[in-house]
């Protein structure tokens, strides 16, 4: 599903120059294709989420569309306070990519599992929020909404879920 993510957000940035993405020192192995197609459109924020979401706000008040990429626990609890006072007050299109749903970390432990995720950030006003299901409707979505002027949350698993009738396996 990540990949599939990211192949999309490549096909986007082709297109749009404003179309940034930030990682919290994570997603390696898995954003290297944006990071090498854009190297100066990618930033390592290192473990600073917090920071993440000033960055990519101060960002889209420039007219960028920052992505910013981390666990889904770490995308949405540590910085929530700075989601709602930047992106959500501001009305801004930044748009938080959170990976590894409910326990898809499961050996990282409690500080791992995000099972609040989205009703937090569904707790926001303005705020979209998209769980697709598998890859293709994980591109799907992002292709829809990538350009939409409200923050999006993108909660995505970390691979498509066996059997997904989507992928055409049942």
């Amino acid at each position: 599903m990540r990949r599939e993510f990211i192949a999309k957000l490549c096909e986007l940035a082709a297109r749009d120059p404003r179309i940034m993405l930030l990682t919290a020192d994570l997603g390696f192995s898995v954003v290297e294709p944006f990071a090498q197609a854009y190297p100066d459109r990618f930033v390592n924020v290192g473990v600073a989420e917090q920071n993440m979401i000033g960055i990519a706000t101060g960002l889209a008040e420039a007219g960028f569309l920052p992505f910013c990429y981390s666990i889904a626990t770490f995308a949405t609890l540590r910085p929530y306070e700075f989601i709602r006072n930047g992106p959500v007050a501001h009305e801004l299109p930044v748009r938080i990519v959170g990976v590894g749903g409910g326990f898809d970390y499961g050996t990282g432990g409690s500080t791992h599992h995000s099972l609040e995720d989205i009703a937090v950030m569904r707790a926001l006003p303005g705020m979209m929020v998209l769980a697709p299901v598998d890859g293709p409707q994980a591109a799907a979505a992002l292709d829809c909404v990538w350009s939409a002027p409200s923050p999006v949350y993108f909660r995505l698993g970390k691979d498509s879920p066996q059997g997904a009738i989507s992928g055409g396996r049942f």
